[in-house]
């Protein structure tokens, strides 16, 4: 899957693409002569109607998938063994119903969101903690 970067990326590409094609008359119109010339007319405005639909349809698709790895409780739960004990439940980034900012709260199998003092709060999505970084990894070996 495309990364968030990657994603903007794309989408600027492809309107650069949709905006040049119309600024250098790529579907240039021409003051129809004859049944023919009035043809290509229609052909030409069809593919500029239908450039910009797919412009438009992939933008959208594209935003909806735009969620930086954030997975939505109602989606899907992180998986964790039955027969495990609270203190060693795993954590994870989550965003809280509510809240301005991302935190960090264990998950159990009984399906709770909880912090250390085992406050339970409710959970619109989540995402599992990232790597370590780099520097910090080869300085741990």
């Amino acid at each position: 899957m495309f990364g968030l970067v990657r994603k903007k990326a794309l989408i600027r590409y492809m309107k650069e693409i949709k905006d040049e094609n119309r600024a250098s008359n790529i579907y240039a119109k021409y003051p129809p002569k004859d049944n023919k010339q009035e043809k290509l007319n229609c052909y030409s405005q069809g593919y500029e109607d239908g450039t910009d639909n797919f412009y438009n349809v992939m933008v959208d698709i594209i935003r909806k998938h735009m969620n930086d790895g954030w997975i939505p409780v109602e989606e899907r739960l992180p998986e964790v063994p039955d027969d495990m004990e609270d203190e060693y439940c795993p954590e994870f980034n989550v965003t809280i119903k509510g809240a301005s900012r991302a935190t960090t709260l264990k998950y159990s199998p009984d399906g709770a969101w909880f912090d250390d003092s085992g406050q339970v709060y409710v959970v619109i999505a989540w995402r599992p903690l990232p790597d370590l970084y780099k520097k910090i990894q080869e300085e741990n070996k």
